[in-house]
């Protein structure tokens, strides 16, 4: 009985000896005495070399802690002597107790100096590829929730200053470094709200961007319902460099963001961004952009969506919803209005100077279209804009559907109120085949084609003023716009009235015809024609516009015109009868206009007009010569022979 009774008294005298023994080796324990051994397996383990300089600190209770001073992880063999990581402090401990209650209660996680150094090589080869084993095990999702138990965390908080993260591309030629970045939050608990405070800078090679981006947000993470909120987010963007020449854009975010990892939806409610950019890649140097919108995503579904949209930007204010199904094959719905679209303050534009200095585009060069994103998309959606600008022109009460499936991309019907008329239209983009397909066709009533022409052209480029009608109907296809030009097929009939055409040159060939015809000499002309009517109808057929009814009548001539215009060589060949308006059956004075476009040249064929006025003048004599001859037979010959054989006789004396 004794002996049990020592052993009694002696297992609780062991268990204090052993746990005294061990809180006084751990606490005589120097981590820093170690280094050399820690480095040691470190190289066994990596090929790396690992150099720590600062000292490593412990502490066992009331908490288990850990900290750990200057220490640099080697980089990888063919990439260079930098390390690939270092950092300057960390700091970490959890209180011992709550784990026996499987609780995890940390203290504010502290990260100071971290520098990574991330390195792709030419041959797409990392600088962390010889870290990661060669095979790993997979164990499948029910295994890995076997073996989960539930774990209460709390962390009183994060703190990262001062890292650093360079990412060099070789293969893509390109370099990005953040630094410094820095994160610090709140205490950090499930279910729990907490403050998370995000800055960096951002720097990029290629292309050259220099960017400062801060991120405030109250979070709550919720992982047994696998929820993320992000209440009053605000994101701050300034960005410089080569996409913002002599300038830089500026972007403020803010939102209510939700999202459940589990189901894959995700939330953006009260979405408010605010662009302000500056510099030569903005028209007129400059930039202020306003957006609000709910944004709703199924991942899961590759479902996006915007409603309740409100876009503001240079004067004008878009509103509407839109919305995408399937990613990989968007199906896009929308339907978007605004009272004033000026396509001509939002899209950058070059100047006149630009314009003149320019090398002329090659006709040969091939069109890039989407085609297979057109082939896979379907769309359906409605524009509605009171008041449209674009390349100068004025439109009003602009209304158009759109609508694409297969490659077919349709623009109909479209409609529009444009300078005192009307246009109703359709237009077509069909990439179904090989070659892409283009078709337009417009009726255009009433317009005041000077007021549209000096928007369009410019003052000094508008030739044609006047009341007009055009209907248009034409087709293409082609990879370039030399093809498009070749294989250009429809028609274009033009009718105008009461107008001018303002060709200097043109009057005063026209003068020149009609005084000509008149038997005087020219007078001096203004800078204009004017007309009463002006009309044509030009069949296209593989490029080349033939018209055969070319008429233009003023109070002082009237024209007829025949020719053609090689659209794809942009060359013209007409001749135009040039007559006077009291004597329209009379043969006019042929003014033949010849050239291309840039250059075109004005020529009177008088030899013709000579000719053409002595056959007039054979034909006068012929007929005064033919009325003596009626008359003769009329007073001498019906009155003795009958008047039945008198005009029998006139018809066998005729002398035509």
């Amino acid at each position: 009985m004794k002996i049990i009774k020592y052993i009694l008294i002696a297992i609780p005298l062991l268990i204090i000896l052993v746990i005294g023994a061990g809180a006084f080796f751990l606490s005589t324990l120097d981590l820093n005495a170690y280094k050399s051994l820690i480095v040691e397996k470190t190289k066994e383990a990596t090929g790396r070399e690992l150099t720590i300089t600062g000292d490593i600190g412990h502490q066992l209770f009331p908490r288990l802690g850990l900290s750990l001073g200057n220490t640099t992880f080697g980089n990888a063999e063919g990439f260079g002597q930098k390390p690939m990581a270092s950092i300057e402090e960390v700091d970490i401990n959890v209180a011992v107790m709550p784990l026996l209650k499987g609780k995890i209660e940390a203290s504010k996680l502290k990260l100071h100096g971290l520098k990574m150094n991330l390195h792709k090589n030419a041959q797409g080869v990392t600088n962390w590829d010889d870290l990661i084993p060669e095979e790993t095990t997979q164990k499948t999702s029910e295994e890995k929730s076997s073996q989960t138990t539930d774990v209460e965390l709390a962390i009183n908080g994060i703190e990262i200053t001062d890292a650093e993260l360079l990412w060099q591309d070789d293969q893509a030629g390109s370099k990005i470094q953040i630094a410094p970045f820095n994160l610090t939050t709140g205490a950090l608990g499930d279910g729990k709200p907490t403050d998370v405070n995000m800055d960096l800078n951002l720097k990029n090679t290629n292309p050259v961007m220099d960017a400062t981006l801060k991120i405030f947000a109250e979070a709550i993470f919720d992982s047994k319902a696998q929820t993320l909120q992000l209440n009053g987010l605000d994101v701050d963007l300034l960005s410089t460099g080569e996409s913002f020449p002599n300038g830089a854009m500026e972007l403020d975010l803010t939102s209510n963001v939700s999202g459940n990892f589990a189901t894959q939806k995700y939330a953006m409610e009260n979405t408010k961004i605010n662009i302000a950019g500056t510099g030569d890649a903005f028209p007129e140097g400059k930039l202020d952009v306003s957006m609000q919108t709910n944004i709703n995503a199924d991942l899961a579904n590759e479902a996006l969506s915007l409603s309740s949209l409100v876009l503001s930007m240079v004067d004008t204010e878009l509103t509407g919803d839109a919305s995408v199904q399937s990613f990989s094959k968007p199906n896009v719905k929308f339907s978007l209005a605004s009272e004033l679209l000026d396509l001509d303050k939002l899209l950058p534009t070059s100047s006149a100077e630009e314009k003149s200095e320019s090398t002329p585009a090659d006709e040969n060069e091939p069109i890039e279209l989407p085609t297979q994103t057109l082939r896979d998309m379907r769309v359906n959606g409605d524009i509605a804009v009171g008041k449209l600008i674009v390349s100068g022109m004025t439109m009003t009460n602009v209304k158009a559907t759109v609508t694409a499936k297969g490659g077919l991309l349709q623009v109909t019907p479209m409609s529009m109120n444009l300078y005192d008329g009307t246009m109703q239209g359709k237009a077509s983009v069909d990439v179904r085949g090989d070659t892409p397909k283009y078709a337009l066709a417009t009726n255009i009533a009433d317009v005041a084609i000077d007021k549209l022409s000096v928007d369009f052209l410019g003052e000094e480029q508008a030739y044609v003023r006047g009341v007009s009608n055009l209907s248009l109907d034409i087709n293409t296809t082609g990879n370039s716009v030399a093809e498009l030009k070749r294989a250009l097929d429809g028609q274009v009939k033009l009718n105008a009235a009461e107008g001018a055409l303002r060709d200097a040159k043109l009057a005063a060939n026209v003068e020149k015809a009609a005084a000509f015809l008149k038997g005087r000499e020219p007078k001096p002309t203004g800078e204009e024609l004017v007309f009463d009517k002006l009309f044509g109808t030009f069949n296209i057929t593989n490029g080349l516009s033939d018209n055969k009814d070319f008429t233009l009548n003023t109070p002082l001539i009237h024209a007829k015109g025949i020719g053609q215009v090689d659209i794809a060589k942009s060359t013209t060949d007409y001749e135009i009868a040039i007559g006077l308006s009291e004597e329209p059956d009379k043969c006019g004075v042929p003014i033949s206009v010849k050239g291309p476009f840039e250059k075109l040249s004005y020529g009177v064929d008088a030899g013709a007009a000579l000719k053409c006025a002595q056959a007039e003048k054979i034909a006068e004599k012929k007929e005064e010569l033919q009325e003596k001859i009626d008359k003769k037979i009329e007073e001498e010959i019906s009155d003795k022979l009958g008047e039945g054989l008198g005009e029998s006789l006139k018809d066998k004396l005729k002398l035509f």
